[in-house]
């Protein structure tokens, strides 16, 4: 394996977001004077939702031959041969403005699917034959780099 990457999604003011939204909830439905059990049912989808955030992780792996994606619990490995890249490329990325937050994201004017964790750079994969374009997010990136230097990919774009 020449890379490996796990990304986590810890991003702090999303979860203080999520809980500034549920203590607002149980206090709207305190004034209001809801059932008992509506509050234990707002309270186990948010603490669903805050769990399910948490527990998401980005596996990034480069062999010779390809690039494996997995991003749990969204979708298991996603495999893309170098023979079916087009192009890859390494930019800067801002989660929130370019894909609408964190996360698996799909863009569909942009025939974009954005698996976004951690980092402010990224690196877009296009294929070739739908020009569907592939954006990871990366904290590494210059190992990255190099190891896309050392694979088929590498070898055909010097």
């Amino acid at each position: 394996m020449l890379f490996q990457e796990t990304q986590f999604l810890r991003y702090p003011p999303l979860y203080i977001l999520l809980a500034t939204c549920w203590g607002s909830t149980v206090g709207l439905m305190l004034i209001s004077d809801a059932i008992w059990w509506y509050y234990l049912a707002i309270s186990a989808v948010f603490l669903s939702v805050i769990l399910l955030l948490y527990s998401s992780k980005l596996t990034i792996k480069i062999v010779a031959e390809n690039i494996t994606l997995s991003m749990f619990p969204f979708f298991g490995n996603k495999v893309f041969s170098f023979s079916e890249i087009a192009s890859i490329r390494v930019h800067e990325i801002n989660p929130l403005l370019d894909y609408g937050g964190w996360g698996y994201r799909i863009v569909p004017f942009q025939n974009t699917a954005a698996c976004i964790m951690q980092g402010s750079k990224g690196a877009t994969l296009v294929l070739k034959k739908s020009d569907q374009k592939i954006v990871i997010s990366l904290k590494n990136v210059a190992a990255f780099e190099m190891a896309l230097t050392q694979t088929m990919y590498g070898s055909k774009n010097p």
